[in-house]
């Protein structure tokens, strides 16, 4: 089981966001990952069972109908094993939405195809890579469209706001 972090507000200090995100690494112990949205952070620690390349890891960054490819600054995969998470210093001016989710999004094939038959494009196999871009397109409505068990947070870059 993976985990999820999030600290909303522009005054968290990043090592102690990163300690508390290394107190769960127990969960998600193949890889891990925080992300500075400007307006807070998004922290994932990986445990790989769906998308299970480096490509299904966690935060999804969204933006222009895909999923942007993240940036850490540290090499992908230097991870929760060495107990320094990748980090991805800004959040890139082209995204609209980060997202970390721990959880399962049943049947989310036939969402994805429903998206990508209305332009959307996605990196990996991951089922919760889905989920932003059905935030762009139905917004808080998508959660009625789910049949699922997951946690998340989710950053609008455009409103600078989470939706947990």
């Amino acid at each position: 089981m993976c985990s999820i972090l999030a600290y909303c507000g522009k005054t968290g200090d990043e090592d102690r966001i990163r300690e508390a995100l290394l107190k769960t690494i127990s969960r998600g112990p193949d890889a891990s990952r925080l992300l500075n949205t400007g307006n807070g952070w998004l922290g994932f620690n990986r445990l790989s069972i769906m998308g299970l390349t480096n490509s299904g890891m966690q935060p999804f960054l969204y933006g222009n109908k895909m999923t942007i490819a993240a940036t850490p600054g540290a090499p992908e995969g230097a991870g929760a094993k060495t107990a320094a998470p990748d980090t991805i210093p800004v959040l890139p001016g082209s995204c609209e939405a980060a997202i970390v989710c721990n959880g399962e999004i049943y049947g989310f094939r036939p969402l994805k195809e429903e998206l990508e038959g209305k332009g959307y494009s996605f990196i990996s196999d991951s089922d919760c890579e889905i989920l932003p871009a059905l935030y762009r397109e139905y917004g808080t409505d998508m959660f009625a469209m789910l049949d699922a068990e997951y946690a998340l947070v989710l950053y609008d870059a455009k409103t600078k706001e989470y939706i947990a």
